[in-house]
């Protein structure tokens, strides 16, 4: 019996719910503790920097990550799909890892070279100095160290969630205790960035021992040299187009992740960075289910698609009616604490955040409920219909971005956020639906 027939009895069903709520706690466990780590390593930061130097810390880090995403097609998410599928095919699996490897190789090497020529660029958009546009160069080092698209893939392959769970915690610790010292040290700019470039490069290289030794541990007889493209169309049908569409995907993820970090520096110079960034890593800690309900639902409701669509449907209709309660609470909670809580954590200097920290929850909210809907398409290979939900949402955040952040400051940047947000739920709310019609 495949492992999707087992799926498909009522057995199979409730541990395919159980498998899902035990990743999603075990992730929720993880990340909720790594944020809070970095919350408490930028609340030392913030403090120990004046705000424009810490506006640049963030920039730099803003643009690194901007880059390396840049040119990053998430080669975990095919590694998902196709090796769900090929479950009792070992040898499609590793020729699968042999091509996802060779993606994430080229991307790093693309994504470095990028970053490095784009630094000049960068400088001059910004007005930097001489001295800072050598740092945003060294420090886009960094990426070369981002090579884990395919160890990622393996460890949601095979429900090795609890070690995603520990990567974010391994950045948060390094993190921590490098501002500590920085802090206590007396340390300045220099010292802060290279502290947050180790604590980026751990992680990375955390996830890629743990994952090629979870490939190893399955495949004890794999050979990573073997043929790549060899009956790759018979093999794995659409994963070009499906490569294509998670690129897109990942590059409008991007803008509001990064590239808005970057638009407020722009705009309204390194503090309001700054505070933009603090607001949001502030959501990030309260909003964290929402990145993570949706890597725990891709893998399982790929499994039960095609074997038990009752069961899918039913774990689907559950998920978003969590989610959606959760998104009011985070809502209201934002409202009521919001100026308290960024005073609390960050000095009263930074105060200035907290106009933009309740349109930023309101986006992470409805980004909750979308994050469902996300995975449920992906897992029924309509990921171009995610895609573009997604673009029109950017568009819109774009689009308004610099209007209203010219015409109400920091807090029009996060009005902005909450209006792609909204559309972009209501265009993937609509094609979720119309297929199901339709079947």
């Amino acid at each position: 019996m495949s492992p999707d027939a087992g799926d498909a009895g009522t057995g199979g069903n409730r541990a395919g719910s159980n498998r899902t709520g035990g990743n999603f706690f075990r992730l929720l466990r993880g990340r909720g503790m790594a944020a809070l780590l970095m919350l408490a390593a930028m609340s030392l930061m913030a403090r120990a920097l004046p705000p424009a130097e810490f506006g640049l810390v963030i920039l730099l880090h803003s643009f690194a990550l901007g880059a390396r995403g840049l040119v990053n097609v998430k080669p975990f998410e095919a590694i998902v799909l196709y090796g769900t599928r090929h479950a009792a095919r070992p040898r499609y699996t590793e020729q699968l890892l042999r091509l996802m490897l060779l993606v994430d190789v080229a991307t790093v090497v693309a994504a470095f070279a990028l970053a490095w020529f784009a630094a000049g660029w960068l400088a001059g958009w910004l007005e930097w100095s001489a001295a800072e546009r050598a740092l945003a160069r060294g420090y886009s080092v960094v990426i070369l160290t981002s090579m884990s698209g395919t160890a990622s893939g393996v460890l949601r392959l095979y429900d090795r969630f609890d070690v995603i769970a520990r990567q974010r915690v391994v950045q948060g610790v390094v993190m921590l205790a490098g501002a500590a010292a920085v802090s206590a040290l007396g340390g300045g700019l220099v010292a802060f960035v290279v502290v947050q470039g180790l604590a980026f490069a751990a992680h990375n290289i955390y996830l890629q021992r743990q994952g090629w030794r979870e490939f190893a541990r399955r495949h004890p007889d794999a050979r990573l040299a073997g043929p790549v493209f060899a009956g790759r169309r018979r093999r794995f049908p659409g994963l070009g187009r499906f490569l294509a569409v998670t690129y897109w995907q990942g590059n409008l993820d991007l803008f509001p992740k990064h590239l808005v970090v970057l638009g407020a520096g722009a705009l309204l110079g390194e503090t309001a960075a700054g505070l933009y960034r603090l607001a949001a890593q502030t959501t990030r800690v309260i909003s964290v289910p929402a990145l993570l309900l949706r890597q725990v639902l891709f893998p399982d409701l790929a499994r039960l698609w095609r074997a038990a669509p009752d069961e899918f449907h039913r774990l689907v209709r559950r998920a978003l009616a969590g989610s959606a309660a959760s998104a009011a609470v985070l809502v209201g909670a934002a409202t009521w604490f919001g100026d308290e809580l960024i005073a609390a954590l960050f000095g009263e200097r930074y105060a200035a955040g907290a106009v933009v920290l309740v349109w930023l929850m309101l986006a992470a909210a409805l980004e909750l409920v979308t994050a469902v809907l996300r995975a449920a398409l992906y897992a029924r290979a309509r990921a171009g219909k995610v895609l573009i939900g997604y673009a029109a949402g950017v568009a819109l955040h774009a689009a308004a971005f610099a209007p209203l952040a010219l015409a109400a400051g920091l807090e029009g940047t996060g009005m902005a956020a909450a209006f792609g947000a909204l559309l972009t739920l209501g265009l993937v709310s609509m094609n979720s639906v119309r297929p199901r019609l339709r079947e």
